[in-house]
């Protein structure tokens, strides 16, 4: 198992849906489902190789991961201003035949809402949130989080 710092937009542990894209299976978890507002959720971004070849995982710089409220709006992530980039977009990373790249990430139920035109960062209302990742060209399955009141 490989774990490198250019894939650390991407990868982990996960029980949630496997989708495959071609020659990956792609998962993305998040735990616990539920959390009271300024509790950590762990969201989890595994991808495997599952062909018989060796196979380019490309990253690009963006936000590992997004949180979708029910209206459909983004919450968290969605730009480049959410992070530090290099000028460049990393390299490819090999993958082998049947090895896999993780990743996690920590989130605390913070994000940002658009009041009256505003966009206000803070905790989120409780309710039921769905979390998308779209690395490198792949998008895993969503998984959801609901924030308690």
């Amino acid at each position: 198992m490989r774990l490198a710092l250019p894939v650390a937009a991407a990868l982990v542990l996960g029980c949630g849906d496997v989708t495959g894209a071609g020659p990956f299976a792609l998962d993305l978890s998040v735990t616990p489902h539920a959390i009271a507002s300024g509790d950590t959720a762990t969201i989890a971004l595994r991808v495997a190789n599952v062909s018989p070849l060796i196979q380019q995982v490309q990253f690009d710089c963006q936000d590992p991961f997004f949180v979708i409220n029910a209206q459909g709006d983004t919450v968290v992530g969605g730009g480049p201003a959410h992070l530090i980039c290099i000028p460049e977009t990393p390299p490819p990373v090999p993958l082998v035949p049947f090895d896999t790249l993780r990743q996690t990430y920590r989130w605390t139920g913070i994000g940002h809402q658009n009041q009256d035109g505003i966009i206000v960062t803070g905790p989120l209302p409780a309710g039921l949130y769905r979390v998308v990742s779209r690395l490198g060209g792949l998008e895993w399955p969503a998984d959801t989080v609901r924030i308690l009141p």
